[in-house]
């Protein structure tokens, strides 16, 4: 069994922003809690990824329609407009949802084929809708001499908001100072691999909820349907609404109204009547990370992103997107920009 002070790494496998993957939000409107409107300056200027020079690890990019595998030392825009025709620097994003995770992922699932499902919310339709737009996601092919379990190295991976570019932005638009940073705070990345389903959460600070109610269209009042509010989302048991009242209600500071003639949600009356919203499955760095000179890892508290088998390509689908039931992906955080580094690293051991 190798030590984990010789593993080699793949530094840089994916770089935002600072001349590598750089993610712009704005918006035109102004909305609440969850989602909010955007405008096309929210792009993705460039994705890169590289292969430290002398490792045992390899990365590699599948041939449009075929089984033809393409190794890199280095992979930019260009390697991966050519891998996937469909995709084009540039790209916009938009703040969507890994709720409805069951729907998918689940004992049928096939790893092997298998791409993560996520979801958008619409004003006036009370159901998430599964979208193919508004993140990134692509294949990665992992190939290794030795067969071992692939993790991500802390010292290597982070996310980072770029405080020049931010600073700038928010004096032009009369922004508080670092108001902006906080878009690091809902950026998702997660992995489909052999090892299953995992979402890191780069900035996780507590339990993100997926369900609730919002105004998506940004007119200031919560959504409602046939004179109701709407309970967005995914959760278990039956909400509790009120009597509708005969003017508009305010709520506490910031958060929309509820319109005059519609019934409005209660929370803990909801909550009492069994109520719960599904609770994001998302983990933090330390879940996927090894530390230094572990010769293992505990399966109750460390999870690997894949299984390497010796001399064999293994497929891992890796998304970026903006998780929009994040507490914090609302109007405050439009036009933030960050740079997000994954550095990749591989136990060296057989499966047990």
């Amino acid at each position: 069994m190798e030590r984990y002070d010789d593993l080699k790494t793949i530094k840089s496998l994916l770089l935002l922003g600072a001349g590598a993957f750089l993610l712009a939000l704005t918006t035109s409107v102004t909305a609440t809690y969850a989602w909010f409107e955007l405008t096309n300056a929210q792009k993705v200027a460039e994705i890169g990824m590289k292969v430290e020079q002398g490792s045992p690890l390899e990365i590699g990019l599948k041939r449009n329609l075929s089984d033809t595998i393409d190794y890199y030392e280095a992979i930019g825009d260009k390697e991966l407009s050519e891998h996937f025709p469909s995709y084009s620097p540039g790209a916009k994003l938009s703040p969507v949802s890994g709720m409805n995770l069951g729907d998918w992922y689940n004992q049928d699932t096939d790893l092997s084929r298998a791409f993560p499902e996520l979801y958008s919310l619409s004003p006036g339709i009370a159901s998430p809708i599964r979208t193919s737009q508004g993140y990134v996601c692509f294949e990665a092919y992992f190939r290794s001499a030795q067969p071992g379990y692939l993790f991500l190295d802390k010292e290597g991976t982070k996310i980072v908001p770029e405080k020049e570019i931010n600073r700038e932005t928010e004096a032009y638009y009369g922004l508080s100072e670092g108001s902006l940073d906080k878009v690091v705070d809902c950026v998702r990345v997660s992995f489909l691999s052999n090892e299953g389903y995992h979402i890191l959460d780069l900035e996780k600070e507590g339990d993100t909820a997926f369900s609730g109610r919002l105004d998506l269209n940004g007119d200031g009042y919560y959504d409602s349907l046939d004179g109701q509010e709407i309970v967005y989302g995914q959760y278990t048991g039956e909400p509790v609404f009120g009597e509708s009242p005969q003017s508009d209600l305010d709520n506490e500071e910031g958060e929309p109204k509820t319109s005059s003639g519609v019934k409005p949600f209660l929370e803990d009356e909801s909550k009492a009547n069994g109520y719960a919203p599904a609770i994001e499955p998302a983990y933090p760095l330390d879940a996927f990370c090894l530390k230094e000179n572990e010769p293992s890892f505990d399966p109750t508290r460390q999870f690997p992103l894949a299984y390497l088998s010796a001399d064999e390509p293994t497929r891992v689908v890796i998304s970026l997107y903006l998780e929009g039931w994040d507490k914090d992906a609302d109007e405050s955080v439009v036009d933030g920009t960050f740079s997000l580094d994954l550095c990749f690293t591989c136990l060296y051991q057989n499966r047990t």
